[in-house]
Formats: structure tokens, sequence, C-alpha cells
């Protein structure tokens, strides 16, 4: 069995050059001097709620209730529940903990950041013995 063209020939390891030739046979891609296929590159990022039993808006709206409101693990399962979504506190703890830190940082990314103009309502002036009040009364 001859290797496809490009890949040298071993003839110390007869098994050797058959296995490489039977691996580049069902991966053409990988073979030198072959085009390359259109799906070359990286791998889209995995899906993080992939494998949970809710939907990923659901779990989002759990997280986002825990983290955007104080809710105690509790109160987000009665909230849910009386929505018609029976899930326990350990679930939702769950959540928190994996999808926790992303949501974070989605919120401190979305905050607006302070600028270098900034615009006082009101405020008072004091020297020595006056006292004037500057802006809305």
């Amino acid at each position: 069995m001859k290797p496809p063209p490009g890949v040298p020939w071993d003839a110390g390891g007869g098994a050797k050059a058959e296995a490489l030739s039977r691996a580049l046979s069902r991966k053409p891609e990988l073979a030198v001097g072959r085009a390359a296929s259109k799906t070359d590159g990286m791998k889209p990022p995995p899906d993080p709620h992939y494998r949970h039993r809710f939907p990923a808006e659901i779990i989002s709206h759990a997280v986002w209730l825990y983290h955007v409101f104080s809710l105690s693990l509790r109160d987000v399962e009665l909230i849910l529940a009386e929505r018609g979504i029976v899930v326990s506190y350990e679930t939702v703890r769950r959540w928190c903990k994996k999808f926790g830190a992303t949501f974070a940082g989605r919120l401190r990314r979305s905050r607006p950041r302070p600028g270098d103009k900034w615009h006082m309502d009101e405020g008072v002036l004091r020297t020595h013995d006056q006292q004037w009040k500057c802006g809305a009364t």
C-alpha cells in the first residue's frame, strides 16, 4: 500500500505507514498537498446552556433575579414557582455559580462609565461666616 502523495514512506515500519495512510484516507484535509476543507478554523464556542433541563431564558431570568434584586435563592424559587416553573433553590444556586460571573461581567460592561464632565444638581458654598446655596431649590 502506497502513502498519499507528499507523505514520506517509512520502509522500516510497514504497520506505521499503513496506519498513517488509513488515517489520511479518512481525513483527506490532513494530507500534505491537498486542499483544506471549508470548515477550517476554530470551532464556535460551546453553548453554556447545553444539556440543561430548562431553556436558557429561564436560567438567565433566575440568575438575573438573584443578582439584580439581591433576593435569596428561596425567593427566586418562589417567584419562578408563581410563574409555573418548578425548580429547586439548589438548582438556582448551581446556575448562579455557573453563569453568575458572565452575567456580572455583562452588567459591568453595560454600566455607563463616568466621563470627564460632571454636572452638579445643587451645592452649598461656605466661606467664613457666609453660606450660599447654588443650583436647584
